[in-house]
């Protein structure tokens, strides 16, 4: 048995020794791998010189967090194998420099513990919190940074944790989300040993383009000549076997559904109207925050798992009104209200211990305001007891149609006017932010956003919709961030608006993201030993 094979691009992360690394890196390249790589190598060099050790990994997101366990976890039970393998072959295993003891692993859930005699070292991934940050004496991993909340306060938090021991150190990686982040100013300041990668560099490096491989190597050598050096004198500069891994989503689907697999190039001309977007994600190249949609490419496609459902026009048929009524768990309406020029679109959720799916959605145009009440209060009537909230679009003219439900249905009914501010989410605060209220169309875009990260929202394949998600962008305006869509010829980001409405009818009263439940880190006990992972 072997160890993993890394990529060419992955090695100056697992050698570097020094203090501070950014990991500034296009997505799906093998980021967390190779993060979570080094975590064990880091763990194992560390024990092999201290009885204990741990590493902080600051995440985004909870889903993000559980992903990143679940690789180390992937990681120590192979090098667990490999060292029973090592032992019955009669060769030096991790047991020889670490005391004698055979390695072992408890895998409880979302914790595992391995410990070598006395020797144990710890991984805890914490929310991205400025106060889940302090106290910590660690090495620090702060991942997808550029996305964290409050980013200032949380390097403010974690930066002295590197100067409190010698030893410690600190990585720092993430895709970007535009101008005005702090992860942003790391990149371009170049005050820190950085290694930036590209989606086209990895594509070209991996297909043997010694330009490419040239490039990478003058940029490794920059940041640590002597690692560059050893990879030079053992490879020759030159790509190995493994590099040529297909990128698995950098490819068209052909009618069959059989995938085609294309060059850089061509994917960024499939990107169409969301090049900026691909750029960011991918080539590492900035855009301007008004630039750049709110929900990513990547986001959007891991949501739509639910199945397919035929979307209803100008009224509800009765086979979706069936279909809904013999749907489980509470209901959640949203009505972004159009009499004329835009869409009028209600859209349905179902909601069980905080998993949202899409069930139902009805499009209007040129529909009375009349009719439409009667289609909303039709759904409402069907499923009865089941719905909690209806949220209606109450900006200008969509105030009349809110009145009319709330008339007939009361408290049920929450009316949404887009232009007000709402008090800050309570999830922002947790984490210092300093503003007092926010536009409610971007507490709405937030609470859908947590929910896709967190694989929470569940919606049907639909080209029309996905193209709705993509259309609202971040605008400053007065010194907030408000979340608009652009109309087009397909719309106002009118399917989106109703999902949004929808979900917002339910995030009005909870909190979403990161909860205090999760604030109590997943352990992932790491020990191992120095050189392993240096026989790649």
């Amino acid at each position: 048995m072997n160890a993993p094979k890394l990529r060419t691009w992955q090695l100056p992360v697992m050698l570097y020794r020094g203090r501070t690394l950014i990991l500034n890196c296009g997505r799906q390249l093998g980021k967390s791998t190779v993060l979570a790589h080094w975590s064990v190598a880091r763990m194992l060099q560390q024990l092999a010189k201290h009885p204990s050790w741990t590493i902080v990994c600051i995440s985004n997101s909870r889903n993000n967090g559980i992903e990143f366990g679940h690789r180390v976890r992937e990681v120590l039970q192979h090098v667990k194998q490999i060292d029973e393998l090592l032992v019955e072959e009669g060769r030096e295993s991790g047991r020889d420099i670490l005391g004698g003891e055979p390695i072992s692993v408890d895998d409880f859930s979302q914790k595992l513990t391995i410990r070598i005699g006395d020797r144990m070292g710890r991984l805890l991934i914490l929310a991205a919190s400025a106060r889940t940050a302090r106290g910590f004496s660690a090495d620090v991993i702060l991942d997808e940074f550029a996305f964290q909340q409050d980013a200032e306060a949380i390097w403010d938090a974690v930066s002295p944790i590197s100067s409190s021991n010698p030893e410690f150190v600190i990585r720092i990686s993430s895709t970007h989300a535009g101008e005005g982040t702090l992860f942003h100013r790391f990149v371009t300041e170049n005050r820190m040993p950085k290694l930036t990668i590209r989606r086209s560099d990895v594509w070209h490096m991996g297909n043997g383009s010694q330009k490419h491989l040239d490039a990478f190597r003058e940029q490794w050598t920059a940041m640590d000549p002597a690692a560059c050096k050893a990879w030079l004198d053992r490879t020759h500069g030159k790509a190995q076997p493994h590099d040529r891994i297909r990128i698995a989503s950098m490819y068209r689907t052909n009618p069959d559904g059989s995938p085609v697999f294309i060059d850089p190039d061509e994917a960024l001309a499939e990107a169409g109207h969301a090049k900026a977007s691909f750029l960011q994600n991918f080539e590492c190249e900035v855009m301007g925050n008004n630039d750049l949609p709110f929900l990513s490419w990547d986001l959007i496609t891991k949501s739509m798992t639910a199945p397919h459902f035929d979307v209803d026009a100008q009224s509800w048929s009765q086979s979706t009104i069936e279909r809904a009524a013999r749907s489980s768990g509470s209901v959640f309406l949203g009505l972004d209200f159009a009499r004329t020029t835009d869409l009028s679109v209600v859209s349905v959720l179902t909601e069980q211990q905080g998993q949202f799916r899409h069930i139902a959605r009805l499009e209007m145009q040129g529909v009375d305001s009349r009719t439409q009440r009667q289609e909303v209060a039709r759904m409402i009537r069907a499923l009865g007891s089941r719905v909690d909230r209806v949220t209606v679009d109450a900006t200008g003219p969509g105030v009349g149609i809110s009145d009319e439900l709330i008339a007939d249905f009361g408290s049920l009914v929450l009316p949404i006017n887009f232009a007000t501010t709402v008090p800050i989410d309570p999830h922002l605060v947790t984490v210092g932010e300093k503003r007092a209220t926010m536009y409610v169309s971007e507490r709405m875009a937030l609470d859908m956003q947590r929910l896709m990260e967190d694989r929470k929202l569940e919606l049907p394949f639909c080209e029309a919709l996905r193209d709705d998600l993509r259309k609202p962008t971040r605008v400053l305006k007065g010194g907030r961030v408000l979340v608009a869509a652009a109309r087009d010829a397909s719309g106002h980001a009118d399917r989106m608006w109703s999902l949004a409405l929808a979900l917002h009818g339910y995030f009005a009263g909870n909190l979403g993201g990161w909860d205090m439940a999760d604030l109590n880190a997943v352990e992932i006990g790491a020990p191992e030993f120095d050189g392993f992972f240096a026989r790649w």
